[in-house]
């Protein structure tokens, strides 16, 4: 984008301060009691017919009361923040994979779910296994604070079934803010956040193991931001990867000095029953270090997926590596380029974003 074409203020919904929204509601759903039953009996209805999750459909975790709301507040998730949270889901009192059921049934409503990693996992469990995030790029199997960075996809999901014992609070602030803070402060970086950064993937079968993509993008006045400061930084180091200038790195440590500025970034902690959502568009994720419970069924754990939506926002040309092939809106998109994927995830997808209304 052509500096002089660079947009300045961002005027959106989506741009918001944390200070602006503690103690609002607005962004919170509570399922009423008889949705709260719906899920229930549709998980009933699931776990009695003993089928897989990829041979899954709408009809057998049936929602037609919350399936509709549950539309609804993904147009809002759009349209609004960029973030939401959901309430009252029953899974205090299930078992692990019990819950794993819930979350995969609730998320056929939201979108079509995506593989994370070379396991092509299409729900990640978030519980700390002992991993040092140091040393790993993804922080998902630690307690280790995790830095604001977004995710590959158009939606992130985060069910909680446990919280922690202390910390493992989750932090999300508006890329749009501070893309406008960059503006104000430094306009000349904020031209450079618009040009290519390498970004590592994450896919161990790439032949070329990193991709270009600037960190800001605008199309059709829709914003979005692709940002993983360990991502770009570990691609640099690649052999044949660009090296990072000096102004890129100066940029990359503003985004994440403004992302954790206590009066733009809202806190919030999860609890049992709380499915957290994200547009990685407009929102930065981060997440404080946890402390355990000794007992290991008290233990932190969240269900993460990825999802593709209906409702998803044109993105610059520039993006198609980061969002696997596609820049178009409501289609099937994001996860990483180059894995291989069972037979069974291709029918899924197709037949899910035919429930949807996606684009396969």
């Amino acid at each position: 984008m052509h500096a002089s074409n660079l947009p300045c203020e961002l005027k959106s919904p989506s741009a918001w301060k944390g200070t602006e929204l503690v103690g609002r509601d607005d962004w919170q759903y509570r399922l009423t009691d008889a949705e709260a039953n719906e899920v229930e009996a549709a998980f009933q209805r699931f776990t009695d017919r003993r089928i897989g999750l990829l041979e899954a459909a709408q009809s057998d975790f049936p929602l037609p009361t919350l399936g509709p709301k549950l539309a609804t507040l993904l147009d809002k998730l759009e349209r609004g923040y960029g973030f939401l949270v959901i309430r009252g889901l029953p899974v205090a009192d299930k078992s692990p994979e019990q819950a794993r059921l819930i979350a995969w049934g609730v998320g056929m409503y939201l979108g079509v779910a995506l593989p994370q990693n070379d396991d092509v996992e299409m729900i990640v469990d978030v519980r700390d296994k002992g991993y040092d995030s140091a040393v790993t790029l993804r922080g998902n199997s630690s307690k280790d604070a995790i830095r604001y960075h977004v995710d590959p996809c158009d939606v992130v999901g985060l069910l909680c079934r446990r919280g922690a014992k202390a910390g493992g609070l989750s932090l999300v602030t508006s890329s749009l803010t501070v893309h406008n803070e960059i503006a104000r402060r430094r306009p000349d970086l904020l031209q450079v956040l618009y040009r290519p950064f390498p970004f590592i993937k994450l896919a161990k079968s790439e032949a070329v193991p990193y991709y270009l993509s600037p960190i800001y993008g605008f199309r059709e006045g829709h914003f979005t931001s692709q940002f993983y400061a360990k991502r770009i930084y570990a691609a640099s180091e690649l052999p044949n990867a660009p090296r990072l200038t000096d102004a890129q790195r100066e940029a990359i440590e503003l985004i994440e000095t403004i992302a954790g500025d206590p009066e733009l970034t809202l806190p919030m902690t999860l609890e049992a029953g709380d499915l957290q959502l994200l547009s990685n568009h407009v929102i930065y994720h981060s997440r404080t270090e946890f402390h355990d419970h000794e007992e290991t069924d008290h233990k932190r754990h969240l269900y993460r997926l990825w999802f593709a939506t209906r409702n998803s926002r044109p993105l610059p040309a520039t993006f198609v590596d980061a969002y696997n092939g596609s820049t178009e809106p409501g289609t099937v998109r994001g996860g990483y380029i180059g894995w291989k994927f069972p037979e069974k995830v291709g029918p899924y997808q197709q037949r899910l974003s035919g429930e949807l209304g996606l684009a396969a």
